[in-house]
């Protein structure tokens, strides 16, 4: 993610690292934040460019992607706290979105979590639907009928792709503001 690289290479011009690392614990989250938004990205290009024939194999990367999309995601609000930019996930629809499919698909599908509104829901990514572009999302409670669901793993890697630039680019623009870099 070419927008990773260039915050990277503004956080280490001599002014602006000088300053950051003068809170080592703020410096090391900021570079645990941009090592784990570019391997995240390392394992979202491995994700497609892989031929997934075993169902063992596929569930491990669907499992393994999602899971790469969620830490990308906490990586980049954590890179903005370092900066006091106050970045909420949950205000970006489309990452929300992708949370909530990771979470009911990979993240806690046993037993997701009721509230006053909705009863416990259990949910499963349906073997026989999988494939490498994407799967159905089967939710049921003991109430309703069950809700199927097409996941498009393709589109989900692009939205991401679009709103992580987009908070990278935040990040950036707030660094070269406060410290006048080119």
């Amino acid at each position: 993610m070419p927008v990773i690289n260039e915050f990277r290479d503004l956080v280490n011009t001599p002014k602006i690292k000088t300053k950051l690392i003068t809170n080592k614990s703020m410096w090391l989250q900021l570079c645990t934040s941009m090592d784990v938004i570019s391997d995240t990205e390392l394992a979202i290009d491995a994700y497609q460019a892989n031929d997934y024939k075993d169902d063992g194999m596929l569930y491990l990367a669907i499992y393994g992607l999602l899971q790469a999309l969620f830490l990308q995601q906490d990586a980049a609000v954590n890179l903005c706290e370092v900066l006091n930019i106050k970045i909420n996930i949950w205000e970006y629809e489309k990452l929300r979105e992708i949370r909530t499919i990771r979470n009911n698909s990979v993240g806690h599908p046993t037993k997701i979590n009721a509230t006053k509104a909705k009863p416990i829901t259990y949910a499963f990514v349906s073997r026989i639907t999988m494939a490498q572009y994407g799967f159905q999302l089967i939710t049921e409670n003991a109430n309703e009928k069950a809700v199927f669901t097409n996941i498009n793993i393709s589109q989900l890697i692009e939205e991401q792709n679009v709103y992580i630039k987009e908070i990278i680019k935040i990040a950036t623009n707030k660094l070269r503001n406060e410290y006048a870099v080119g």
